[in-house]
This record gives C-alpha cells, sequence and structure tokens, in this order.
C-alpha cells in the first residue's frame, strides 16, 4: 500500500496503530497529526488520534478526538461508552451518565456491559439506590461478569443494602448454581457466622469438583478457632489434590511447631513426588523453614541458598549502593535506659508508605517525614 498510495490517510492511520502497540505513542501521534492536517475529514485518522490519547492517558485530548468523529458521523452511538468512559476517568460522571443515559432507555443498545458501568457510575457518586438495579440486571445476563459481582460486593457492604444484594445473588445461583464466580460473590457478602459455614457447605455440594469452596471453608475455620473442624477441611482437600498449596500450608503451620523433624520428612516426601518446577521452589522455602526449626543450621543454609539460586532469575535487581561518607559524624551519648529503634524500609512500590501512615497516626514516637515529598537530606536516604 505504500508503494501504491504513501499519502494515502487509511495509510497512515494504520501506521500510527501499529506505532501505538510497539511502544511508540509519540511517533504515532506525530504520525496521525500530520496526516490529519492534509486530512481533516478522514474519520479512520481521528479514530486513531483518540486511541493514541487513550494510550499517553490524555483523556481530554481523547474526548475531543471522538467528540469531532460525531459531526462526520452523527448517528455513531457506539461511541457513547467511550466517551462515557473518557469523562468518567476525567472525574466527571454525571457528564458520563448523560452520555449513557440514551443507551439505556433503548432495550437494543442496553446492553449488561452497558447497565453495569452505569451502575457504577452512579456507585462512585454516591448513588447506590440508582446503581442496585443496573448492577442486578447486569449480573443476571451475565452472572459470569467478575467486574459486575466485584461492584456487588462492595454495594453489599453498604449499611442497608447488605439482605438485598444477598437475596439478589441467591436467585441468580438458583438458576445458575455451576457458576464460580457467583458462588465467589455470594461467600464475599456473607457475614462470619454459623450461617457462613451452611452457606460453603452448600458451594461443596453444588461444585464438588472445585477446591474454592474446600478453600473458604478452611480459612473460615482457622478464623473461628476451630481447629478439629479446619483439619477435616484439610483432609478432604488433600484427598482431592494432594498438591493443594492451601492445604499443604495448614498442615506445616502445625507440625513446624510441634514436630519440625516430622515436618522435614513430610516436606522430602512432597518433593520427590514433585515434578513441576513451579511447585517445587514453595517447597523448598517451607524445607529451610523446617530445618531451622529443628536447628539444622547448616542443612538450612544450603536448602535457603538452593532456594534463591533457583528465583534469582526472577527477580529485579537492587538498586545500586551508595558510597560511605569520607567522614562519619561523632556519635551522640547514649542515654542510661535506651528505648528500642525500628526502621521501617520499603524499596519503591512497596507501599511502605501507607504503613508509616499508620505508624504516624498510632506509634509515638514515629518519624514519618521522609516518606513524604520532601524527606531529610541526610546519609540515610541512599541504598
Amino acid at each position: 500500500a505504500s508503494r501504491v498510495a504513501p499519502e494515502h490517510p487509511q495509510l497512515a492511520a494504520i501506521d500510527g496503530m501499529l506505532l501505538l502497540r510497539r511502544g511508540d505513542s509519540d511517533s504515532a501521534l506525530k504520525l496521525v497529526t500530520g496526516a490529519l492536517q492534509r486530512n481533516p475529514e478522514d474519520t479512520q485518522l481521528r479514530y486513531a488520534l483518540g486511541f493514541i490519547y487513550m494510550e499517553k492517558e490524555h483523556w481530554a485530548f481523547a474526548e475531543q478526538a471522538f467528540r469531532s468523529l460525531q459531526e462526520y458521523i452523527p448517528a455513531a452511538r457506539s461511541l457513547a461508552p467511550l466517551l462515557a468512559e473518557l469523562l468518567g476517568r476525567q472525574g466527571r460522571i454525571p457528564e458520563a451518565l448523560e452520555e449513557l443515559a440514551p443507551l439505556l432507555a433503548d432495550p437494543q443498545t442496553a446492553t449488561p456491559a452497558v447497565k453495569r458501568f452505569a451502575g457504577r457510575l452512579h456507585f462512585l457518586s454516591g448513588q447506590p439506590e440508582q446503581a442496585l438495579p443496573l448492577l442486578l440486571q447486569a449480573m443476571s445476563r451475565q452472572p459470569r461478569d467478575r467486574s459486575t459481582l466485584a461492584s456487588l460486593v462492595e454495594l453489599g457492604r453498604i449499611t442497608g443494602f447488605e439482605a438485598k444484594v444477598r437475596e439478589a445473588m441467591e436467585a441468580a445461583l438458583a438458576t445458575s448454581p455451576e457458576v464460580l464466580e457467583l458462588w465467589q460473590a455470594r461467600a464475599a457478602v456473607e457475614p462470619i457466622s454459623e450461617g457462613s459455614h451452611v452457606l460453603l457447605e452448600r458451594w461443596a455440594r453444588h461444585m464438588p469438583d472445585a477446591q474454592e469452596p474446600l478453600a473458604a471453608l478452611l480459612t473460615l475455620h482457622v478464623r473461628r478457632g476451630n481447629d478439629a473442624a479446619a483439619d477435616a477441611v484439610v483432609e478432604r482437600m488433600l484427598a482431592r489434590d494432594p498438591d493443594d498449596s492451601l492445604a499443604r500450608a495448614h498442615v506445616l503451620d502445625t507440625l513446624l511447631v510441634k514436630d519440625p523433624q516430622a515436618a522435614i520428612t513430610l516436606i522430602k516426601g512432597w518433593m520427590e513426588k514433585t515434578g513441576d518446577p513451579a511447585r517445587l521452589a514453595p517447597l523448598l522455602g517451607w524445607l529451610g523453614q523446617a530445618q531451622d526449626r529443628a536447628g539444622l543450621r547448616a542443612d538450612a543454609l544450603e536448602t535457603w541458598l538452593r532456594f534463591h539460586g533457583a528465583t534469582a532469575a526472577l527477580r529485579s535487581p537492587l538498586p545500586p549502593s551508595s558510597l560511605p561518607p569520607a567522614q562519619w559524624p561523632e556519635l551522640g551519648p547514649m542515654p542510661e535506659e535506651p528505648a528500642m529503634t525500628m526502621f521501617v524500609v520499603g524499596l519503591p512500590g512497596a507501599g511502605v508508605e501507607r504503613l508509616a501512615a499508620v505508624f504516624a497516626a498510632c506509634a509515638e514516637p514515629f518519624r514519618a517525614d521522609r516518606f513524604g515529598p520532601a524527606p531529610p537530606r541526610d546519609g540515610l536516604q541512599d541504598y
């Protein structure tokens, strides 16, 4: 096509999208805007421009690019959900709902996806009463949709809406008892009580081959301190899947305290039967813990070196260390009864600043200033 008509606008649109998918959004933007200046009425170029701005997260520019299409394609109702999404990303939720209103009014365009989106927007704008019927209608048509179910779970945690959400999910389960996602959502809106145990057992009966209800039962019994019931569920889980990691972890939690040597024997037996390298790594981690608990320090060290050596290639490199200062300051005087000093450290992206915010509010004394936008400039700022 480039040999036949190198200046054709559709070719520019295709090349622009290829550049975008290759991660070069700046070159894609330059190519498409240049082509639009020569062909201002070409709709394919305007579509491409809108998606390029979306990739760059320039929501307002993307909105304008797609709105300009309506001048050339007035009947393009398919743009409404896209415009609503862009308005929502800008925090203009009432305007986003206005965009969706014509689609919701027409049975042909009021799809489950549109209802789910509108329900989510109502929820985010603090209108749970308007959100509930839309989300319920979307769930009735697509009971497997995780986004709809996640929004309903959030809604079910608002005072006054718990019973309505539970009743609606029960009605959906009556017609779709085979849907795993629906059972998971139903369990998520059930308060921890004897009723939750009955619900999870009912889930296990309806899906006898699934591990998820048994895993939920195990978590419930552990949280309620029902050790015997938890052990019984673990036996059911291991009978169904001897490699189940949650059940194995429960068994080892008990053995590591009571009999570390037995834990070592058990883990080694599991390792002999495991042919999957991905499942071998956590077993090595558990083996190292058991050996350490049993006092086998040399064996534990060897196991941990093997464990970290096997996973080193999957990890990000540490940041470069800074050089030590040529002269350290003089040591300050030590108080007669020194209090314990603790440092909170987290690599970028660990989210440790959230922990620091909690400590700053609840723990005295705690200095959270170096987690803010202007940390003190001292030696502790460098790795």
